[in-house]
C-alpha cells in the first residue's frame, strides 16, 4: 500500500493534511515511510507514526 499517495488522496479531498491520531501532529507526503494507515469498516481513515501506535492501541 502506497501510503504517500493516501495522504495525497486525504489532503486533495479534505484540504488539509491529516494529523496523527497518537501526537497530533500534521503528517505530510515526506513522512510517508514513517506513517501506519488504517481504514476502519466505518470508512474512517486514521493515518498514525510508527511510533505512536503504542499510544493509540495498548
Amino acid at each position: 500500500m502506497d501510503v504517500k499517495k493516501l495522504i495525497e488522496k486525504y489532503h486533495k479531498a479534505h484540504s488539509e493534511h491529516p494529523c496523527c491520531e497518537g501526537c497530533g501532529a500534521v503528517i505530510q507526503e515526506s513522512d510517508a515511510s514513517d506513517v501506519e494507515y488504517v481504514k476502519t469498516k466505518r470508512r474512517s481513515e486514521l493515518f498514525i507514526h510508527k511510533g505512536c501506535v503504542n499510544e493509540v492501541w495498548r
